[in-house]
């Protein structure tokens, strides 16, 4: 991609221009073979695909916590440092967040006794990208708040390194990070044959888990949706996307840096400015044209706008993964979005992606008008106990004849025993 483009809210071509730069039902096309052929053949498959596409054969294709600990040695203290110190900043924040929305309750009504809590899954499978860059973060992300919940055994996947000495095992900086979040496994393999692997397993190996999570490229997350008839998926979750509200009392530097921290993560990724200052809009172009060409970057469409109730209305449509808001009116306007994984007000988005609390793992390609960003509840599942006996016998017969209306004579039947017992 590596393009800047300015034009107005009123340019016909602007639906065009934030159409994200791939469609996901082409990516599921071409890795359902890869998917179908790992859950067939298993071990096998997983190798044959990590040497075509990872460029190399996992030394070893499982390793648990304590058996990758000795790659952790590798890793300088000062990053170790700072990885232990985000841990404990993430651990506070999903902790809280689960006492503030997951704690267990129950009620009575009409006769009825209901308890509703919260039970963690079994297994979880977190995919951690490879690709240009390690990503530590990810594990981060996605480990912490499955552990948080409860999570018994969490998978960490992870593509092995190319070459070196460390080739056919995971990175050390992401075993560092999966370890110190509490991982009880690594998968060493990427892209769509990991994803595969975690759903279906790998006999003698690797036992399937119940919900896989996590970001990835497009061949990942249509993996991913290729197996969620069989497991959990958190969300779509692809390439990079920021969106940004200015107005003229914004500080450009900070919208700059906020839109190439996101387009840095390659050419599919996307970045979208709304503003209603013409000079806002020129000084970020001309800031972003000196990197985003030269350092392949994605798309930075860059939109004037008359009202920045109009360049609102813009980013709702768009749904981004992050928003970053620098107005003066930021709070009223954050206030009023629907559609967006995260909202930052001032606060940079690489903070947000690294260590301030929230989860990075965040809905990308629209999906935001569906969801939020990760956080333990995806790792939880409701459980409701009734108990008693109702006291609204009309209501009894309200679902016996709903249950005939359908067409079901033993619902309706089973009712009304029910409701005979009661009048006795």
């Amino acid at each position: 991609m590596g393009e800047v483009i300015v034009t107005r809210f009123d340019d016909p071509r602007l639906p065009k221009l934030l159409e994200r730069p791939y469609r996901i039902e082409e990516y599921v096309e071409k890795v359902a073979p890869i998917v179908r052929d790992v859950a067939e053949k298993g071990l096998e498959a997983l190798k044959e695909y990590s040497r075509r596409f990872d460029g190399v054969e996992p030394k070893f294709v499982v390793l648990e916590s304590m058996e990758a600990w000795s790659l952790v040695k590798k890793v300088e203290a000062r990053v170790l440092e700072s990885l232990r110190k985000a841990v404990e900043n993430l651990y506070a924040f999903h902790s809280r967040l689960l006492e503030e929305y997951a704690n267990s309750a129950g009620f009575t009504r009409m006769g009825l006794e209901f308890r509703v809590s919260a039970e963690p899954l079994k297994s979880v499978g977190a995919y951690v990208p490879g690709g240009q860059h390690p990503y530590p973060s990810s594990a981060l992300m996605t480990v912490i708040p499955a552990k948080v919940a409860g999570v018994e055994r969490v998978v960490v996947a992870t593509p092995p390194v190319r070459e070196g000495e460390d080739a056919g095992l995971p990175n050390p900086l992401v075993v560092a990070a999966a370890v110190l979040a509490g991982a009880d496994e690594i998968l060493v393999a990427g892209g769509a044959q990991a994803i595969a692997a975690l759903a279906y397993g790998l006999r003698g190996v690797l036992d399937p888990v119940d919900k896989i999570v996590g970001p990835g490229s497009p061949y990942v997350e249509a993996a991913k949706l290729l197996v969620s008839h069989r497991v959990g998926i958190d969300m779509v979750a692809g390439p990079s996307e920021v969106a940004v509200i200015a107005d003229g009392n914004a500080d450009v530097k900070a919208v700059v840096y906020e839109l190439l921290s996101q387009l840095e993560h390659g050419p599919l990724s996307i970045g979208l400015l709304v503003t209603n200052s013409p000079w806002i809009a020129e000084a970020t172009k001309m800031m972003l044209e000196k990197h985003v060409k030269a350092e392949n970057m994605g798309r930075a469409v860059i939109v004037e706008v008359d009202t920045l109730e109009r360049g609102l209305r813009i980013v709702e449509e768009f749904a981004p993964e992050h928003l970053y808001i620098d107005a003066e009116n930021a709070e009223q306007i954050a206030r009023r979005v629907r559609n967006a994984g995260l909202v930052s007000i001032r606060v940079p988005t690489a903070f947000t992606d690294y260590a301030a609390g929230p989860s990075h793992v965040l809905p990308t390609g629209g999906y935001a008008r569906i969801r939020g960003g990760l956080t333990p509840l995806d790792f939880l599942k409701v459980k409701t106990v009734v108990k008693g006996h109702a006291t609204h016998p009309m209501l009894v017969e309200a679902a016996a004849a709903l249950a005939e209306a359908e067409g079901f004579k033993w619902h309706a039947d089973a009712l009304r025993y029910w409701l005979s017992k009661m009048l006795r």
